[in-house]
């Protein structure tokens, strides 16, 4: 889905208003995570819960996965490679995106 095409921008507040109406739409997404912090599912390849001021990380593929956390403003965080088992990855309040190989979930660090 897009959601608008950089291409019509035309001026800084058009792209200031079109930020601002895309970071919206992502905090809605993530707000809905708000309630469930806890987004593992049994048996999942990888998981990934928050808890205040933590985000853990698990790996049950058995092969090495690498996972990289980006902020709502779509900067890169912290990447972590884990060959098996978890890990735990200090963060301060807000949304966050992971990406791994088996997948993408938005978190809520409250």
């Amino acid at each position: 889905m897009k959601i608008f095409n950089f291409a019509v921008v035309r001026s800084i507040g058009m792209l200031k208003k079109k930020l601002i109406a895309l970071g919206c739409a992502l905090l809605c997404c993530a707000a809905a995570f708000a309630e469930g912090a806890d987004n593992r599912v049994p048996s999942a390849p990888v998981a990934v819960s928050a808890l205040p001021g933590t985000l853990t990380l698990e790996n049950n593929t058995g092969k090495s996965v690498t996972f990289t956390v980006y902020s709502i403003t779509g900067q890169a965080v912290k990447t972590v490679t884990l060959k098996s088992d978890s890990a735990t990855v200090a963060l301060p309040q807000g949304f966050y995106i992971v990406k791994s190989d088996e997948g993408t979930v938005k978190v809520v660090v409250k």
